[in-house]
């Protein structure tokens, strides 16, 4: 039987966007190459996992190291000791010595903006990227901009690149019974972790203009998400408004009480490989603010309303126009629904499971990869 070894740091780390991306897929991936007679394992460092359904083989590394040195350093072992003819590593970093391996590398943040990211993080990811691209059988990227940013800086070859689109994995009609309110007031959600580039100064910059302006004066801002520790600089002021609320890190089910409550979704990000939380949004019918940005048009199309990420006074103006102009809220929350149903983590694991059977069955069969 054929084997596929996956890179499963994301199960030692909180869940944000690049780890629900694994996690989902390989939920959905196992079985369908199961199916096809290809075992899937996934490779672990040694500490405390996340619980990972779908039938899944985990390893784990028998010491505890840093996951970065884990991940070059033991990893490669792991790969040959199980005998694996393909590694796929889903979370943009996997190890150089390893070459039968398919990566997928989320979006170019880190050579467009490194000023976003903790300078150690970004010099790592800067040096280790390009040669892993070049030494990778595949790379997956989430989206037509991610594709054209990564070969615009150099980072992967055009001929490697392959673009697999997220899913959406909530659902209105599998909540479980009804949502109670998770706050009083009315209120606008956003849902992101506290790095720069998701540009909430400007979103608070903006609420505070529109209250001054006496506008929304029963809303409420209320931010999801826990800080990227990973990034350099605070994503917030010293102090906030009591009009806005930050929750902080929530588990799925009370993010989706969140996102059935709110009265909109803002999400005026300055850069995005793919855009998740949006098209979470429009699962629940929510009329959604975005940016005006080359991945968030990809993914949202005509079922959201677009600013400028530059602009505070754009953003002011935009949000009022989602509060206040209801042909357009009942148009957005009429489309929503059926493009975020356009992406499906079903769809996301055919696509990577297609581009791993090509590159499984083009590699030497005999052996583990090298």
């Amino acid at each position: 039987m054929k084997r596929i070894a996956v890179n499963a740091r994301f199960l030692c780390e909180r869940v944000t966007g690049v780890q629900r991306y694994a996690i989902e897929v390989c939920q959905a991936l196992i079985p369908r190459l199961a199916g096809q007679g290809i075992e899937v394992v996934l490779l672990a460092p040694k500490g405390k996992l996340l619980p990972l359904g779908g039938g899944a083989q985990v390893v784990q590394a028998d010491r505890a190291l840093h996951v970065y040195a884990w991940e070059q350093l033991v990893l490669p072992r792991m790969v040959r000791a199980t005998g694996a003819d393909l590694l796929w590593s889903p979370c943009n970093l996997g190890p150089l010595a390893v070459a039968r391996q398919v990566v997928t590398i989320h979006d170019a943040s880190i050579f467009a903006h490194p000023e976003w990211f903790d300078w150690r993080v970004a010099l790592l990811y800067r040096l280790l990227l390009p040669r892993l691209a070049r030494r990778a059988r595949r790379v997956l990227t989430d989206s037509h901009a991610s594709a054209h940013d990564l070969i615009r800086h150099g980072v992967v070859p055009p001929e490697k690149l392959r673009v697999v689109y997220s899913g959406v994995g909530f659902a209105p009609g599998r909540l479980p019974g009804v949502l109670a309110r998770p706050l009083p007031e009315p209120y606008f959600l956003t849902v992101s972790s506290l790095e720069p580039r998701k540009n909430l100064r400007r979103l608070l910059a903006a609420w505070t203009r529109i209250h001054a302006l006496g506008a929304l004066p029963e809303h409420r801002l209320v931010i999801v998400g826990a800080p990227a520790r990973v990034f350099s600089g605070g994503a917030l002021g010293d102090s906030l408004s009591p009009k806005v609320i930050t929750v902080g890190y929530v588990p799925d089910e009370e993010l989706q009480r969140y996102y059935y409550w709110a009265d909109a979704f803002l999400y005026p990000s300055l850069y995005e490989g793919f855009g998740l939380p949006p098209l979470e949004a429009m699962v629940f019918a929510k009329p959604t603010l975005v940016s005006d940005t080359p991945s968030l048009r990809e993914v949202c199309g005509d079922a959201a309303l677009y600013c400028n990420p530059l602009s505070v006074e754009d953003i002011v103006a935009k949000v009022l126009r989602l509060a206040t102009d209801k042909a357009l809220r009942a148009r957005l929350s009429s489309m929503a629904p059926a493009r975020a149903a356009n992406f499906t983590w079903d769809r996301a694991a055919e696509a990577v499971a297609q581009i791993l059977g090509e590159v499984l069955d083009a590699v030497t069969p005999a052996g583990p990869p090298r």
